[in-house]
């Protein structure tokens, strides 16, 4: 095996890894908002909160630019969509993990432009 391999390798397994770590992380900080007081079932709720769609979203945004910065481009859209389904598996909880991995793609476009906007 070439020096090659065993950093393509390396790579491969540093994704693999960033990319679970990061979609269990996201689904934490989307159950800790669920749980708080911010947070809401909406569909089971009478009254739903502007904090429950906002924060989730800037909560998502942080983590998506934070993903992007060190996991990159496709990683960060891989850890979004796996995000997205895990929160389609979970019940109560849906809605603000789905607002969550929404948040981490804008973070990922938010962290795209400003390191193209920094190049220029």
């Amino acid at each position: 095996m070439t020096t090659t391999e065993q950093t393509g390798l390396g790579r491969m397994a540093f994704l693999g890894i960033g990319v679970v770590v990061s979609t269990v992380a996201n689904y934490l900080v989307a159950y800790a908002i669920y749980d708080s007081s911010y947070g809401s079932a909406f569909f089971l709720d009478d009254d739903v909160r502007s904090t429950a769609v906002w924060l989730p979203l800037l909560a998502g945004a942080v983590m998506g630019c934070v993903q992007a910065l060190v996991l990159g481009a496709r990683a960060t859209l891989a850890v979004a969509v796996v995000t997205l389904f895990l929160g389609f598996m979970a019940v109560h909880p849906m809605v603000t993990v789905a607002l969550v991995a929404a948040g981490v793609a804008l973070g990922f476009g938010l962290a795209r432009a400003l390191s193209t906007f920094g190049t220029r």
